[in-house]
């Protein structure tokens, strides 16, 4: 592989890691801790491999179809009008979770850093931080290109702190215990941190003339998170077990020293603040050209669900993250699947790889997506 098209592919797969890899990853290990380490591990395998299926499905979509759209534009030419407004919906609703849950969970980093000094509630830095995002959001000032790069290097050294820092503390007894009840309780929160199928039409145009590799770039993209995500899991669940918190460093501040809680919580802060502000715009963009609605109306209608969620405190960070990582991510992957099974047919170009399963395979990974997404409205709601 030349020099420029190692590069390509270096690229192409930061593009899939930086999307995946954000705020998802602080509220993983408590959501695992509540079904049990061996139940919540399970299902991050299972889940893992499951987003890798639908992602190397949304690759081969993209491959044969010879214009350049979003999701969105290729749910419209594959399934119709009910298929883009039903990715309309899940976008909305999963952007909407994404920056609910961004302004909680940035209000408390904020209070654990700021508070010993200066007083506060988590409420008023959360509201502080929503102002701020405000101006951002109607000032125009978008998120510079390469920020996710950069995003990726701080969490890998932040991880890399906490497996060195940690693993001296890890206590088996903590990996104990299983809560089969709660099996689904994990399910949002891992399609949340997981999700990152918005970056592969970008991939695509990265890898420019080696589109052979976008398979591949697929592959390693998918996988860095994951074994990310399994290795941050298994230390702090190890060291805090049952005293781990909703915003897993802030319980391992406890343990592992103030170091930990500042990097950690300066990490989160940074990464929340680019993906509020990236995701602001994404919704206000579509909200301009799918709905027609004027700029400052489209941003008005992006802050105002936010802030009256926030100041409802009807929701913590992880049922946030879990009600908008199921309906996003469970949405998006049966939506994908039933594209590419008409792409399959339909498309008008020759796939640089085409990838095969049963039938019976896609009904069991619709019905997955499915019932997820039904326990976590039903405990959302308070039905379940």
């Amino acid at each position: 592989m030349s020099t420029q098209k190692q590069k390509n592919f270096n690229s192409a797969v930061a593009l899939l890691v930086g999307t995946a890899v954000g705020a998802g990853i602080f509220g993983l290990p408590y959501a695992i801790q509540q079904a049990g380490f061996g139940i919540g591990i399970i299902e991050l395998l299972v889940l893992g491999g499951i987003l890798l299926l639908v992602n190397l499905a949304y690759g081969e979509i993209i491959l044969r179809t010879p214009q350049k759209k979003q999701l969105i534009g290729y749910a419209e030419l594959y399934l119709g009008k009910p298929g883009k407004y039903a990715s309309l919906l899940a976008l909305f609703l999963g952007i909407y979770g994404a920056l609910i849950a961004y302004t909680i969970e940035v209000g408390t980093f904020l209070h654990a850093l700021l508070a010993k000094n200066i007083g506060g509630t988590p409420m008023m830095y959360s509201l502080s931080f929503f102002t701020v995002m405000a101006i951002i959001l109607f000032l125009g000032i978008k998120v510079v290109t390469g920020v996710e790069k950069i995003m990726v290097m701080l969490i890998f050294i932040v991880v890399a702190g906490i497996l060195l820092l940690g693993i001296p503390h890890i206590d088996m007894s903590n990996f104990m215990g299983a809560h089969p009840e709660k099996a689904f309780i994990p399910f949002g929160v891992i399609l949340f941190a997981l999700a990152a199928g918005a970056a592969i039409p970008t991939m695509r145009e990265v890898l420019d003339r080696d589109a052979k590799k976008l398979k591949k770039a697929i592959f390693v993209g998918s996988l860095i998170p994951f074994l990310l995500y399994l290795g941050f899991t298994v230390i702090v669940l190890g060291v805090t077990g049952p005293d781990t918190t909703e915003s897993a460093v802030l319980g391992l501040g406890k343990y592992l020293g103030e170091y930990i809680l500042f990097s950690g919580a300066i990490f989160g802060i940074l990464a929340m603040t680019t993906s509020f502000v990236s995701l602001a715009f994404v919704l206000s963009d579509s909200y301009q050209r799918d709905l027609g609605l004027k700029k400052n109306t489209a941003k008005v209608f992006v802050l105002v669900l936010p802030l009256m969620m926030v100041l409802l405190k009807a929701f913590t960070f992880i049922q946030i993250i879990g009600i908008g990582g199921a309906i996003l991510g469970g949405t998006e992957g049966i939506i994908v699947l039933m594209i590419h099974k008409r792409a399959k047919r339909l498309g008008k170009r020759q796939p640089e790889y085409s990838i095969q399963w049963p039938r019976l395979v896609s009904i069991g990974l619709v019905s997955i997506f499915i019932l997820g997404i039904i326990y976590q409205i039903g405990a959302f709601t308070g039905l379940l």
